[in-house]
């Protein structure tokens, strides 16, 4: 990611339960490209307590999810 590159907005998703990716990864990128955008468009994470990888996202929480985005 190179500083004061004008990205566009950006939402990343992701679940305290996911068994593939750590959470925490997430989190790094939202704040290092928070850090490097120079567009002044938002940069946002959605992170849900219950939601893992996916598929074993239940079905009220995909809805949930699919109204942010």
């Amino acid at each position: 990611m190179k500083a004061g590159t004008k990205n566009p907005a950006v939402l990343f998703v992701t679940g305290d339960n996911d068994l593939r990716m750590n959470p925490a990864h997430s989190r790094k990128m939202t704040a290092e490209l928070q850090a490097a955008t120079a567009s002044g468009f938002p940069v946002m994470l959605r992170t849900n307590s219950n939601a893992g990888h996916g598929i074993s996202t239940d079905k009220d929480e995909a809805l949930e999810e699919s109204a942010d985005i």
